[in-house]
């Protein structure tokens, strides 16, 4: 990756290249405590046609790992977001993608996100900031925090991607109750999605992964 950039990532590139050499992308958004090379591991099975790209977070935590923002909880054990940290990582976010087309080969206005927790949190984050330049998102053990959303957004754009959203009944990092309330949202708001619930904590099983991968093969040919 470039120094220019603003976050560090490590890529993988399509194994098919486009006519145009411009290839889409699935931009892979790690959760809390973890790095970039976590959810890479999924990159050998999504590459074919997509130049896969999976970002580090900006903040080094103390026990390791990196996140988008810090997580805290008060007296009461009430968790608690650092919601200024969150904005500051959504402006790196779209300051990479908006320049990553100078780095990579790549069509910066054909992006999936793929984001895991915290990493999903993002992903709902900058897709009702940018959904001109999305393809499709999938938000997996995420929901969404409307600290972090924008205050408008071009909905008409934003009602033309689809979603897939998968959680673990059984998660107790991030209650399945709370990934509900996004998804009720999400129909408020008309959004289309598709939203897959899992006898899970909070993860990624092999089911849950091959539902992604076939609606991904489904909603952008990977």
């Amino acid at each position: 990756m470039s120094s220019d950039l603003p976050l560090h990532a490590v890529d993988l590139p399509p194994r098919e290249k486009p006519a145009n050499g411009k290839a889409p992308v699935i931009l892979l958004l790690h959760g809390y405590g973890s790095h970039e090379n976590d959810l890479f591991s999924f990159a050998q099975d999504l590459h074919q046609k997509h130049h896969v790209i999976s970002l580090r977070a900006p903040l080094r935590l103390g026990f390791g790992g990196f996140a988008w923002y810090e997580i805290n909880w008060n007296e009461s054990g009430e968790k608690w977001t650092d919601v200024d940290a969150g904005l500051d990582s959504i402006q790196l976010l779209e300051k990479f993608i908006d320049e990553m087309g100078n780095h990579y080969d790549v069509d910066t206005e054909n992006i999936t996100l793929m984001g895991f927790s915290q990493g999903a949190i993002m992903s709902y984050a900058y897709s009702f900031r940018h959904p001109e330049k999305l393809k499709a998102v999938v938000a997996m053990s995420g929901y969404i925090v409307q600290e972090l959303m924008p205050s408008t957004a071009p909905m008409a754009l934003v009602q033309k991607i689809p979603y897939f959203i998968t959680h673990g009944s059984e998660d107790p990092v991030i209650p399945v109750s709370w990934a509900d309330q996004s998804v009720s949202y999400l129909e408020k708001v008309g959004i289309q999605h598709t939203y897959r619930r899992y006898q899970m904590p909070h993860g990624i099983t092999p089911e849950a992964y091959q539902d992604i991968r076939s609606w991904l093969v489904e909603n952008i040919g990977i």
